[in-house]
């Protein structure tokens, strides 16, 4: 098992395929970019789970159920066709400021479902601010229904999701330190 501590320095790649399964309906996207903002700006828009109704896409309900000394519990609702209103439960673990992962707990919806953002080292040369990012999401709905219609959307899905938090970022901090960079895809399945 990964401590906390080293899990920083574990690649998304070697997550992503040891946590994978080998079902043809599993989707995984894993991308790295360097950002305009400082980890701990990131670390914030993504840690603050109690708003993501308020900004990312489809996310209908966000509610902070408990909260723990390294993170929390959260109830989502999603409504995308053919999902209208779906609700899952996520623990969500915190390390300030370079990790936050959530894994559904409540397995109704989802097979698993875990998503994970790290945040590190931007360019040497601006290294107060910019960051690193690295995001890998992983999912298996339960019902093959579901399962087939998301693949038609996956990209646009997950592209919308993590713009909807630069866009967050922006809204909170102002522009990016740099020019926006293209994501490098590192897993897409």
């Amino acid at each position: 098992m990964i401590t906390p501590l080293v899990w920083h320095h574990v690649p998304l790649q070697i997550w992503a395929r040891t946590y994978s399964a080998s079902s043809s309906t599993q989707q995984t996207y894993s991308e790295r970019r360097v950002l305009g903002y400082t980890d701990q700006q990131m670390f914030r828009v993504v840690s603050q789970v109690e708003k993501y109704n308020q900004f990312v896409p489809w996310c209908k309900k966000s509610d902070v159920i408990s909260r723990e000394l390294c993170g929390l519990k959260a109830e989502l609702v999603i409504g995308f066709p053919p999902l209208f209103g779906e609700s899952y439960t996520s623990h969500v673990t915190l390390f300030a400021p370079h990790l936050v992962t959530a894994v559904c707990t409540d397995m109704n919806l989802f097979h698993h479902l875990k998503t994970v953002w790290k945040f590190g080292p931007g360019w040497l040369d601006q290294p107060e601010t910019t960051t690193t990012l690295d995001f890998a999401v992983s999912f298996q709905f339960r019902n093959h229904v579901h399962s087939q219609i998301s693949r038609l959307f996956f990209d646009e899905v997950v592209k919308q999701n993590v713009n909807a938090f630069l866009r967050r970022a922006r809204t909170l901090y102002g522009p990016e330190s740099i020019p926006a960079q293209k994501p490098t895809i590192v897993i897409k399945s």
